[in-house]
This record gives structure tokens, sequence and C-alpha cells, in this order.
């Protein structure tokens, strides 16, 4: 699989990466190469945009992707909106089946 950087100047080629992690300052996504040199794959404003970008690259890497463009920063902010949608919806859900759970035993 390819990495391709979020401004498309960069790309790396996954087979050499043997580490993947965030930066200590924890703004910026981090890979070691098998020759041990670092990169610093890609830098985003928050920890949490750091962690969903890298969420985002492991799902391109368990689904066996070929080619992963890191996400911009718009994207990084429309996937984490669509993840606090889905726990809403579950909230929701939960809420639905305890009161109706509550309803049936009022019967």
């Amino acid at each position: 699989m390819i990495i391709v950087s979020k401004d498309k100047q960069r790309i790396v080629n996954f087979d050499y990466v043997i580490y993947i992690y965030i930066d200590p300052n924890e703004l910026s996504i981090k890979v070691d190469f098998s020759n041990a040199k670092g990169y610093e794959l890609e830098r985003y404003s928050s920890k949490q945009d750091v962690l969903t970008a890298l969420e985002m690259l492991c799902d391109a890497i368990n689904g066996k992707s070929n080619k992963f463009e890191m996400p911009t920063n718009k994207q990084v902010k429309a996937k984490q909106a669509d993840m606090l949608r889905v726990m809403e919806l579950q909230d929701t859900a939960i809420f639905d089946t305890a009161f109706a759970e509550q309803e049936v035993k009022n019967i």
C-alpha cells in the first residue's frame, strides 16, 4: 500500500514501514522504516484530529487498500462528526429500548 500526504507531494511505501505512532507532541503521526529512519507522515491541529486520522489509516490497512490518502483537516472533522452522530444514535436506541422495557413492565 502507498500512503499519500495531505498536500499530495509525498508518498510513503507502506511495505517498508515497521512502526506507526503518534509523536510525543501528540500532533503528528510518524512512521519508522526498516532502515531505522523515522519520518513525520502528517501533522494535525489537535490530539483528537491525530487520533481520528490514525483510525482512518488503520481502517485502510485492515481493509487491505492499495492506496490511502492522509485525510485533510476537513475530512478529519467530517469523520468526527459522523462518529458523533453514530454515538448519538446508539445512545438514543439504548434509551428507547430501556424506555420500552420499562413500559412493558408497567403494563
